[in-house]
């Protein structure tokens, strides 16, 4: 994977970074730290291990921009922030753990309480989290290709339409061009036989 840091984070990713990053050893790390290598690449581990691969830049990056979208739904609260209540949760009121809701934050402390690894539990719920959030942006990829889907069958349709439209138009261009040739010949014949009439009235021997 490329190093870049302006590399696109998809929902279940984010969602999982900021799992990690309201975790109450995380924010007791962080708080008053403003580059702790040492939290920043327990991250890169943790997500590694649920398939995330990120590096620290890309972390750091992507905390501060969330930071920012944050702030700015503080101050403006017409804008709007899918990860707003996780990210006030913890800087709000600082009130420790907080995960996706309360059953999976009891889960996870049950799990870390009875796991002899402190980290097992954790990585479980992360599993588990980041598990849900890619079965829903499949649901969501699978509504945006049938709305795309739909899009093409109207555009097809329209495309039919104007189609037949215009083989009507060009039908009823060529009779108009038939009726007047027919008429055209008609005069012509009319203007011969005229001609012949006069150069030949009928009775003389």
């Amino acid at each position: 994977m490329s190093g870049t840091s302006r590399q696109h984070w998809p929902l279940g990713e984010t969602q999982a970074l900021l799992n990690l990053w309201a975790e109450d050893g995380v924010q007791r790390q962080m708080e008053g730290v403003c580059r702790n290598e040492e939290v920043i690449q327990y991250m890169v581990d943790q997500l590694s291990k649920m398939g995330i691969q990120r590096t620290t830049v890309q972390i750091r990056e992507k905390l501060k921009k969330l930071r920012q979208q944050y702030k700015a739904v503080k101050r403006d609260e017409t804008k709007t922030f899918p990860f707003f209540d996780l990210m006030d949760s913890v800087l709000g009121d600082k009130g420790g753990l907080h995960m996706l809701d309360a059953d999976q934050t009891i889960g996870f402390r049950k799990r870390r309480s009875e796991s002899d690894d402190p980290t097992q539990g954790f990585v479980s719920v992360m599993a588990e989290c980041h598990r849900r959030w890619l079965e829903k942006e499949e649901e969501l990829r699978r509504e945006e290709m049938q709305q795309e889907a739909q899009l093409r069958r109207e555009e097809m349709e329209q495309e039919l339409i104007l189609r037949r439209e215009e083989g009507e138009r060009e039908e009823r261009l060529r009779h108009k061009e038939m009726e007047a040739r027919s008429k055209d010949t008609e005069t012509l014949s009319a203007c011969l036989m005229q001609t012949l009439m006069a150069k030949d009235p009928p009775g003389n021997c």
